[in-house]
């Protein structure tokens, strides 16, 4: 989605067919040797990584699933899988395969699930970094989601602390931002303890709350042209120094 007209898109959504790993080896787990003990079995796990491996970097183009690239491997003249491994499991390997035919079957007809990532952009069409290379903080990887759910089409959203694992500058150049553009196409319900969402994010409604004897207190509410919401803003929020000076900055009062 973008953020505005002018700018560049905040996230890219990438579906890849059967990649996903947890799906994999779920199913590759299935299929093992009964004896976890034997040579096979001790390398079961890390000879299914080199397969999942294998088809990530080009299997995919030549086999319709990582099982019928394995398939493709299997060598009936040689009695083995053409396969390098570390160790020599290929005879092993091609054993288990064809003494067990009906899981080996079952096995390939399973579908491994895609992998979706999500790679999120700054203002400035700089990547971020993508759920998948592990660069983005956390902070930044629910911004990329939260992205993805406001491209839809829907009714109000309520969003619980979307600042929180973000520094102040992220949520000031490219939280608010995204939020700021929405808010006109679909209500946003917003709890947050940062003062710049709803100061620099021109909240329509604010509703100051504080803590007193253990419970929630409305402090104020309303709009930020009202003194007493502002008081209630400087009091309670954090960060309500830098987020009025950017106000001030923004529109030259």
């Amino acid at each position: 989605m973008k953020r505005d007209k002018t700018e560049t898109s905040m996230i890219k959504v990438s579906v890849l067919a059967q990649q996903d790993y947890k799906s994999f080896e779920e199913y590759w787990t299935e299929f093992s040797p009964s004896d976890a003990r034997t040579r096979l079995g001790k390398h079961w796990s890390k000879i299914g990584e080199k397969i999942y491996s294998d088809y990530i970097s080009f299997g995919n183009l030549i086999a319709s699933s990582p099982w019928e690239l394995l398939n493709s491997l299997i060598d009936q003249n040689s009695g083995k899988v053409d396969f390098e491994f570390e160790v020599n499991v290929e005879e092993d390997l091609y054993s288990h395969i064809v003494s067990n035919p009906d899981k080996w079957l079952k096995l390939r007809c399973q579908r491994v699930l895609d992998s979706v990532d999500i790679e999120l952009f700054r203002h400035d069409g700089k990547s971020a970094g993508s759920i998948s290379d592990n660069n983005l903080s956390d902070g930044q990887r629910n911004t990329a989601v939260l992205a993805l759910l406001l491209s839809q089409d829907g009714g109000p959203l309520v969003i619980d602390q979307p600042e929180d694992e973000l520094d102040s500058n992220f949520v000031y150049k490219e939280l608010i931002p995204l939020l700021r553009s929405m808010k006109h196409k679909r209500q946003l319900i917003i709890a947050t303890h940062n003062a710049n969402l709803p100061v620099n994010g021109d909240a329509e409604m604010i509703y100051a709350f504080d803590v007193e004897d253990g419970k929630g207190v409305m402090k104020a509410c309303g709009g930020l042209d009202n003194p007493e919401v502002t008081k209630a803003i400087l009091d309670i929020m954090e960060g309500t120094e830098e987020a009025f000076r950017r106000r001030r900055e923004k529109y030259s009062f």
